[in-house]
């Protein structure tokens, strides 16, 4: 698992648990509200992204040239992320099928692995 996308667990007891479905009650989603509200918001995104996961389906894209971050990061940041909104990653880019069009590349110094290229997408809803 990713620990910087695991969901909290609910400290709440709940004796209805086993007939409860996979949907997440009012108070285990209140803890990802503010960031819901504040990607809805944003115009601009930085994510240093170079040890995040890849796409397993298809982890480097032949047309971008490029490593894909996986789904529960381009998507997830496509579906709250409003239209228009400007996103920088590093050594891994936002998949096109979510959306998001690259439209520029940069490759910088970064002495800890040896280089690494931000790619520059918008999100096109």
């Amino acid at each position: 698992e990713d620990p910087y996308f695991t969901p909290p667990k609910s400290s709440n007891s709940n004796n209805n648990s086993s007939n409860r479905d996979s949907h997440k009650t009012p108070d285990e989603a209140e803890p990802y509200k503010p960031i819901q509200s504040l990607l809805a918001n944003t115009n601009l995104l930085f994510a240093y992204s170079t040890v995040y996961e890849t796409n397993k389906i298809q982890p480097f894209h032949p047309e971008l040239g490029a490593m894909i971050l996986a789904p529960k990061w381009s998507q997830t940041l496509s579906q709250l992320c409003q239209n228009g909104c400007v996103a920088v990653t590093t050594d891994r880019a936002l998949d096109p099928k979510d959306g998001w069009r690259l439209v520029d590349r940069m490759e910088v110094e970064n002495p800890s692995v040896w280089g690494s290229v931000g790619y520059i997408s918008v999100l096109d809803k």
